[in-house]
């Protein structure tokens, strides 16, 4: 077993890239995130996603020591400082993005002739 599958989620995924976010689709529209850089991002997409510091750091071909200066400016920016409270900030965005999502649907829904 190499590196890159100890440290990689146990989903199938073997690249932070076959999941497809690399883009950091999930961030790039919150508020919440938008003080990132893209490459802070994507280290976030790497700890949602269940990806090691030494999973994110092979994945793309950065040093761990990089890794941890990224996700520690991520804490810093977004003020918090526990990989808990990143999920629970990146939940309510998506929830807050389901909920808008919902409303523009039903008010398109209830109005008359309006084609969504």
């Amino acid at each position: 077993m190499n590196n890159l599958e100890r440290t990689a989620p146990k989903n199938g995924h073997s690249s932070i890239a076959s999941i497809g976010l690399t883009d950091d689709w999930i961030l790039a529209d919150a508020q919440a995130f938008s003080s990132l850089t893209s490459r802070e991002r994507t280290v976030c997409i790497g700890i949602l996603t269940g990806y090691t510091s030494e999973g994110i750091a092979l994945n793309l071909g950065i040093s761990i020591n990089s890794v941890l200066t990224y996700r520690k400016r991520v804490y810093e920016k977004l003020g918090i400082t526990s990989q808990n409270e990143l999920f629970m900030l990146t939940f309510r965005h998506l929830l807050e993005q389901r909920a808008i999502t919902t409303q523009r649907d039903s008010i398109l829904d209830e109005a008359p002739g309006v084609a969504a």
